[in-house]
């Protein structure tokens, strides 16, 4: 059976004005995970139609619409953390390059060891030091 058109009484298709009489969706709150009031992604959805045939019809399709947005919301969340994530380590790759240009001579031979070296003899020719 396809039904294009759910009526609220005989004669008087329903509208979207006529949503808050017919129907109504509220989302399941999860008490036991969570922060409190957090929700899931699981909805209550009740109908109220004079054809009572066509309740479970309006039901599904608002629930099939409610899939549908809630998987397009979920898709840009994820894409917005991969941008974020993608950005981070740009970012991260960016210091890294940074530090080895500060610290990597430190720890090359070019200047650890003549410094190590003027140390050294400095200590040997100390005249606390002897040898």
């Amino acid at each position: 059976m396809q039904i294009t058109r759910i009526e609220i009484k005989k004669n008087v298709p329903l509208t979207y004005r006529d949503w808050p009489d017919v129907l109504e969706v509220s989302p399941m709150y999860n008490t036991s995970v969570g922060e409190q009031g957090t929700t899931t992604d699981i909805i209550r959805i009740t109908a109220k139609l004079q054809a009572g045939e066509y309740t479970p019809y309006l039901a599904n399709a608002v629930a099939w619409a409610f899939s549908q947005v809630f998987q397009e919301k979920s898709r840009e969340d994820v894409n917005k953390y991969i941008k974020f994530l993608e950005s981070r380590k740009e970012k991260a790759a960016l210091n890294w390059k940074d530090c080895r240009k500060k610290w990597l001579p430190i720890s090359s031979g070019a200047t650890y060891y003549p410094l190590m070296w003027k140390l050294k003899n400095a200590i040997q020719s100390s005249s606390c030091i002897g040898s």
